[in-house]
């Protein structure tokens, strides 16, 4: 079924079940405006118009930093609450975009994982 054709309440289930990378958050960002946008519509034609949350479904090892800090500005800056729940894996920056979530959950069998920066150099960042 396309997204198009889903039922109301499912154009609100969002996922993220990949590699963070442009091409990864890309349609989820979109979706997100999409959904403020037809929110606010809404919300001036009707009068007690309720936002109902996104839910963002995570199962990701991580990725890049910068299309991760992209999708957790907008996620932050979403007037819609987006609620994020970690299905599988939240590793390394998926990690990031999980504790963005309005609110956040984990399921019962999933994985959180953080580690320190990392310089590729086979040594970690310390601040002195």
């Amino acid at each position: 079924m396309s997204a198009d054709k889903r039922p109301e309440h499912h154009k609100r289930d969002l996922l993220l079940s990949d590699r963070i990378s442009q091409g990864t958050v890309k349609d989820i960002i979109k979706d997100i405006f999409e959904i403020n946008f037809d929110d606010d519509e809404k919300e001036e034609i009707y009068k007690d118009w309720e936002r109902k949350p996104i839910q963002l479904f995570i199962n990701s090892y991580g990725g890049s930093v910068y299309d991760g800090l992209a999708l957790i500005d907008v996620i932050k800056r979403s007037k819609t609450p987006v609620h994020t729940v970690c299905i599988g894996s939240c590793m390394s920056m998926a990690l990031w975009v999980w504790l963005s979530g309005a609110k956040r959950f984990v399921g019962e069998s999933a994985t959180l994982m953080f580690h320190d920066v990392s310089l590729f150099a086979y040594d970690n960042a310390h601040v002195r």
